[in-house]
């Protein structure tokens, strides 16, 4: 039996559960009293709190489409922000965005953006977040990817190399990364040649010239000029995110190759398309409508998969005279009357 129809058959009722979008381990009640799992009485009026599980879980109704927006907590919301609109922290489903703390309950904070440039967290309106808001270092003010510049999450960004664009420490950039040029591999003049005006020529040693950087050294634990990082002695050539011997990145999430524990990367397309065929800021794959996997971050109520907008028996089993548990966009239908 195929997975989306052992969810069906487990009976109608697991699919009204929705579970909150972010997990909390507590919750305050409006005199700001601490609430215990022993303290909630009704499932209908509070989330109950099991002791053995970080998350909360709650049984809801099916809440009418014409109550979402309203701006006040109905029956099975999660969030009522007073609009239907979707990435303001409370989507259009009225499902909490876990990007957001805000509104759970009627004693709850209403949303608040937590996606800010400048915090160290990349999100989907984000090419880069180096955690400030400093341009001219590789990450604009507005947390958008500048010009000649590669940034690696927890990493931060350096130039990049062999890309014809001369910026950050780099003192040549010749459009390629070969030794013996004059413009090192690593962007910097080798000795006794001069690359000042954007090309290098040769000059005689007596004459000066510009160092390739021989005063760095990988392994020292201090990222120089020439560097992409420098992790001292756990340099390696071996492992996933990684520092090299040679000082440079090794795989990562968002090199656009899918390396070691990933499930997918699209470099930086990582996190701008949702759901099948997309992939997590963190490479891995995110659910979709039709993963049979209820998803409430993405407003899902119910998901059975190949069986979502199929009539179905009591049994579960597809039928023609039978009741639609499921629609196609994941959400429970309304009793006809």
């Amino acid at each position: 039996m195929s997975k989306s129809a052992r969810l069906a058959r487990g009976g109608l009722a697991a699919l009204a559960i929705v579970g909150l979008a972010c997990s909390r381990t507590s919750l305050l009640a409006p005199d700001g009293a601490q609430v215990t799992g022993a303290a909630v009485d009704s499932a209908d009026s509070m989330p109950s709190l099991s002791p053995d599980v970080s998350g909360v879980d709650r049984v809801v109704d099916t809440v009418a489409a014409s109550l979402c927006g309203n701006g006040k907590l109905d029956p099975g919301e999660e969030c009522d922000d007073g609009n239907t609109e979707d990435d303001d922290g409370c989507s259009s489903q009225c499902v909490i965005d876990c990007y957001y703390n805000c509104q759970c309950h009627p004693w709850d904070p209403p949303c608040v953006d937590a996606r800010v440039c400048g915090n160290a967290v990349l999100t989907s309106d984000e090419e880069c977040d180096d955690g400030n808001t400093l341009s001219g270092d590789g990450c604009s003010g507005s947390c958008q990817l500048e010009p000649g510049w590669t940034c690696v999450p927890g990493r931060g960004c350096f130039p990049t190399c062999g890309d014809g664009r001369m910026v950050g420490w780099e003192t040549c950039d010749d459009g390629n990364t070969h030794d013996g040029d004059g413009c090192a591999s690593n962007c910097l003049a080798e000795p006794c040649w001069d690359c000042s005006v954007g090309t290098c020529s040769y000059q005689s040693c007596a004459d000066g010239g510009q160092d390739a950087g021989e005063a760095s050294v990988c392994g020292d634990g201090v990222i120089s000029p020439g560097e992409q990082c420098d992790d001292g002695d756990l340099n390696t050539d071996q492992g996933y995110g990684t520092c090299t011997t040679r000082c440079k990145i090794g795989p990562f999430c968002g090199d656009g190759q899918v390396n070691g524990p990933e499930e997918c990367d699209l470099g930086s397309g990582n996190g701008k398309v949702d759901g099948k065929g997309g992939c997590s800021f963190g490479c891995s794959s995110p659910h979709y409508c039709g993963d049979s996997i209820i998803d409430s971050d993405r407003g899902e109520q119910c998901d059975l998969g190949d069986l979502n907008g199929v009539p179905l028996d009591p049994n579960g089993q597809p039928s023609d005279t039978g009741m639609l548990s499921c629609t196609k966009n994941c959400l429970i239908p309304f009793p006809q009357h």
